[in-house]
């Protein structure tokens, strides 16, 4: 985070693709941002065409392209402890990342 603050230029980008007023503004951008649309809002199915497109990518960016578990998982969270997106969706990733080390620190044999 000292080096995103230190550069500061995250103030100046769209709040979509890598800015925000603080640095930790970050973490909800890109793959985030969709994240916490598809926990709110559910997918969207349309898929549209991007014009003139050719080779891999000819759709535009679509939600249907995440996996359901994480925005279940903030949406319920969500719902049990009255947070936002953001808020539930840090959560979820800080009690997955502990309890998946925990986890890998336990069959290695570390008290």
């Amino acid at each position: 985070m000292y080096l995103l603050s230190s550069a500061g230029d995250y103030r100046t980008k769209d709040p979509r693709f890598g800015g925000g007023a603080q640095a930790w503004d970050m973490l909800g951008t890109w793959d985030g941002w969709w994240y916490q649309q598809i926990a709110l809002h559910g997918y969207d199915p349309q898929l549209v065409p991007v014009p003139g497109a050719t080779g891999l990518i000819t759709l535009e960016g679509n939600s249907a392209a995440f996996f359901p578990l994480y925005p279940a998982l903030i949406r319920m969270v969500m719902a049990v402890t009255g947070l936002g997106p953001y808020g539930a969706g840090l959560l979820v990733s800080i009690t997955a990342s502990r309890s998946y080390a925990g986890y890998v620190l336990f069959e290695l044999g570390v008290p």
